[in-house]
């Protein structure tokens, strides 16, 4: 019976810690989209956007093909959104995504975000609130008249077209 012989590791060297190719400079001249989102996350409110816009054009790396694919990106989203709006709620976070992915390359979009943003917060925070108080049961509860005046306004506009 032979022997297994023990596994002998190489020592790692610098072309092991090589970084991959990014497609397009990283769509933004960043690492990655985690990069990104947390770029981004971290901003302030209100000037998140406008913050990132400067970013990428003082980026001198980025090529023009990744504001391209930027641009094409948020079109398939946005399109993709107005499909979507024959159905309450789904279209909306899409709409979101599709401005910030404009927003880093023109600066009113960047402002117009920002404005969102802040008055989409002032209204959600007490609805934030009001949501963490109810107990478990009220929170199914909730979800679930929602859900069904949803389902219900759905139905009477689909109806009320044909």
């Amino acid at each position: 019976m032979d022997r297994l012989r023990p596994l002998r590791l190489r020592p790692k060297t610098a072309e092991d810690f090589r970084e991959p190719a990014r497609v397009f400079g990283g769509l933004g001249g960043m690492n990655s989209f985690a990069q990104q989102w947390r770029s981004l996350s971290s901003g302030t409110p209100g000037h998140r956007f406008r913050d990132r816009y400067h970013r990428n054009q003082r980026n001198k790396k980025q090529h023009w093909s990744g504001r391209f694919v930027r641009f094409l990106l948020a079109a398939v989203i946005f399109a993709g959104a107005l499909a979507l709006t024959v159905i309450p709620g789904p279209a909306t976070p899409l709409f979101f995504v599709a401005g910030a992915l404009v927003a880093s390359d023109w600066l009113w979009m960047a402002k117009v975000m920002d404005k969102v943003e802040v008055l989409l917060r002032k209204i959600f925070k007490p609805i934030g609130k009001f949501w963490l108080k109810l107990p478990v049961y009220g929170r199914v509860l909730l979800a679930i008249v929602t859900t069904s005046l949803s389902i219900t306004a759905s139905i009477t506009v689909y109806r009320l077209m044909h």
